[in-house]
C-alpha cells in the first residue's frame, strides 16, 4: 500500500507560506508597474524611497491607481472562489477531501507561472495579472484549502484530540506567513519577482507530490439512487441551514452572535493586510521591500506566539472561554490599529506589532465555538459555510479599506487604521453579550440527552409490547400493590387444589 500520511497541517503550512508570499509580491508588482509605465526607473527609485515632500505627489498618483487594480485583482480573485467552496464542500461529502485540497494547490500553481510571466515582460500592461487571478480563484483558492483541511482534521481526530489539532492547524496559517514573510523581503531586492514566483511554484509542486502520500479520510459515499444528482438546490440548502435553522435552548442565538464575532475578526485580518503595505510605502515610512518582508514577519510570528501562550495558559491553564478570547482578541485590534495610525517612524511600526500577542487565537476560538454548538453529522457543512464566508468578507475588506484608503490618502494616509479601530467596538460587545447571555453547554451534551430520552422512549416502548404480549393490559406507569397480587395468587392455588 505504500507510505500512508494522516497529517495535513504540512499542506497548509506550505499553502499558507505561499499565499502569504503571494500576496505583498503581486501588490508591490502592481506598484512598480504602474510607476515605470509612467516614469522611467531612476525617477521611481526616488519615489519609492525618497522622504522630500516634493515626491509626495507622484507616490499619490501611483499609489491611488495601485489601490484602484488591487480592487480589481482582489474582485476577480475571491467572487468565483465563494462560488467554488460551497460546490467544492457539497462534494467532498461525497468524493472525500484529498482532491479538493489539490484543486486549489493547482489553481495557485497557474497563477505563480502567470505571475513569473508578467514579472519577465515586465513592461506587459497590468491587465494581464487578471488571467491567472480569475483562474486561481474558480479552483477554489484559500477558502477552499481552509475548508478541506479542518475537515480532514474533523475526520481523523477524536473528540478529546480535535480542539488541540485544530489550533495546531490553525497555528499554521501564522508560521507559513512568518516563513514567507523573512525570506520573500530579501529575495525580493536580492533576485526581483521571477526568483520569488518561482520559489512559489517550487513550493506547490511539493505540495501535490506530498498529497499523494496522504490517507484519505473521508469513504467515498455515493447515492443507490442513480436519478440523484451530485449538486442540487436541496444540497446548498442544507450547508444554509446549518447556519439559520432553529435549535433548542440558546444555541441558534449563540451560534449567530458568535458568526459575526467571527465575521469581523476575518474583516479585521485581511483590512491589515490589505492596507499595511501601502500604508508602509507611503510618506514619512517609505519602507523598502525587505522592511515590509520583516514587518509582516513578525507581524504573524508574534502572532504565532500569541496563539501558544493563548492556548496554553489562558485556555488550558485558566480555563478561558471562547468568548473571552474573543473579548481579548478585541481590544489587541484595537490596540494595533491605533498605533499603526499614529506611527511616523520605523520603530513605532514594530512596537506596534506587540499588540499582535493577543490576535492569535481569535478567529480559532470563534471556530471551535461554533464548532461546539453544531452536532457532529453538520460539521463539514459548517466549515465550508465559513469558508466561502470568508472568501466573501476578504472581498468586501479587501475592496472596501482599499477604496477607503484611496480615498482618504489625500487627508491622512492613516484614516482606514483609525476606522479600524473604531468597529473594534462591535465584537468586543458581542463578546460580552455571548459570556452573559450566550450558551454555556455544547451541543454534543443536548444530543446526549436527547439520546437517552429517546433510548428511555424506546425500552419503555417495549416493555408495553412484551406486556401486551403476555396479555397484562394495565398502564404500566401506574404502581403495583403488592399485598393485593399475593392474595390473588393464594385464591387462584386454593381454588385450584380444592379442583
Amino acid at each position: 500500500m505504500g507510505l500512508q500520511i494522516k497529517y495535513v497541517e504540512p499542506i497548509l503550512f506550505g499553502y499558507m507560506f505561499c499565499a502569504f508570499l503571494n500576496m505583498p509580491m503581486e501588490q508591490q508588482l502592481v506598484y512598480q508597474k504602474l510607476c515605470n509605465k509612467h516614469f522611467n526607473g531612476t525617477f521611481c527609485e526616488k519615489i519609492y524611497t525618497s522622504h522630500q515632500k516634493q515626491y509626495g505627489d507622484f507616490q499619490n498618483m501611483i499609489q491611488k491607481e495601485t489601490a484602484q487594480w488591487i480592487i480589481y485583482l482582489n474582485v476577480a480573485k475571491t467572487i468565483p472562489a465563494a462560488v467554488s467552496t460551497i460546490l467544492f464542500g457539497i462534494w467532498s461529502d461525497r468524493f472525500g477531501r484529498k482532491f479538493f485540497m489539490i484543486l486549489p494547490i493547482i489553481g495557485d500553481l497557474i497563477l505563480a507561472i502567470s505571475s513569473i510571466l508578467n514579472s519577465y515582460f515586465f513592461h506587459a500592461p497590468v491587465s494581464y495579472m487578471l488571467i491567472g487571478t480569475i483562474i486561481t480563484a474558480m479552483f477554489g483558492n484559500f477558502a477552499a484549502i481552509l475548508s478541506a483541511t479542518f475537515s480532514y482534521v474533523a475526520d481523523v481526530s477524536d473528540k478529546s484530540s480535535r480542539t488541540k489539532r485544530m489550533v495546531i492547524l490553525e497555528s499554521m496559517v501564522y508560521f507559513g506567513s512568518v516563513v514567507s514573510n523573512i525570506s520573500g523581503g530579501w529575495l525580493l531586492q536580492k533576485s526581483g519577482f521571477v526568483a520569488v514566483f518561482s520559489l512559489i511554484a517550487a513550493a506547490l509542486v511539493a505540495q501535490i507530490i506530498y498529497l499523494f502520500f496522504l490517507k484519505e479520510s473521508y469513504k467515498r459515499r455515493l447515492s443507490k439512487d442513480k436519478k440523484e444528482k451530485t449538486l442540487n438546490c436541496n444540497a446548498i440548502k442544507e450547508s444554509l441551514d446549518v447556519i439559520f435553522k432553529r435549535r433548542k435552548e440558546r444555541f441558534r442565538f449563540t451560534l449567530m452572535i458568535l458568526l459575526s464575532c467571527f465575521t469581523l475578526l476575518i474583516l479585521f485580518f485581511v483590512a491589515v493586510n490589505s492596507v499595511s503595505i501601502l500604508f508602509m510605502l507611503h510618506q514619512p515610512l517609505n519602507f523598502a521591500p525587505s522592511a515590509i518582508g520583516y514587518f509582516l514577519a513578525g507581524l504573524n510570528g508574534v502572532k504565532f506566539i500569541g496563539a501558544l501562550l493563548v492556548n496554553f495558559i489562558l485556555i488550558h491553564r485558566y480555563k478561558w472561554t471562547d468568548y473571552s478570547v474573543i473579548l481579548l482578541a478585541s481590544v489587541m485590534y484595537c490596540g494595533f490599529a491605533l498605533s499603526m495610525g499614529l506611527a511616523n517612524k520605523y520603530w513605532h511600526v514594530y512596537v506596534g506589532i506587540l499588540w499582535c500577542l493577543g490576535l492569535g487565537t481569535g478567529t480559532s476560538s470563534a471556530r471551535a465555538g461554533l464548532s461546539k454548538i453544531v452536532t457532529a453529522k453538520e460539521q463539514g457543512k459548517l466549515f465550508s459555510v465559513l469558508s466561502s464566508i470568508e472568501v466573501v468578507i476578504s472581498l468586501i475588506s479587501s475592496t472596501g479599506f482599499t477604496a477607503i484608503y484611496k480615498s482618504t490618502l489625500d487627508l491622512t494616509p492613516s484614516f482606514s487604521f483609525y476606522l479600524l479601530a473604531g468597529l473594534t467596538v462591535f465584537p468586543f460587545t458581542f463578546s460580552i453579550i455571548l459570556k452573559i447571555f450566550g450558551q454555556k453547554s455544547f451541543y454534543e451534551v443536548l444530543e446526549d440527552k436527547e439520546e437517552d430520552e429517546e433510548t428511555e422512549k424506546e425500552e419503555k416502548q417495549t416493555d408495553v409490547a412484551n406486556a401486551e404480549n403476555y396479555g397484562i393490559s394495565e398502564d404500566l406507569n401506574k404502581p403495583i400493590n403488592c399485598i393485593n397480587l399475593l392474595e390473588e395468587t393464594k385464591q387462584t392455588n386454593g381454588e385450584s387444589n380444592e379442583n
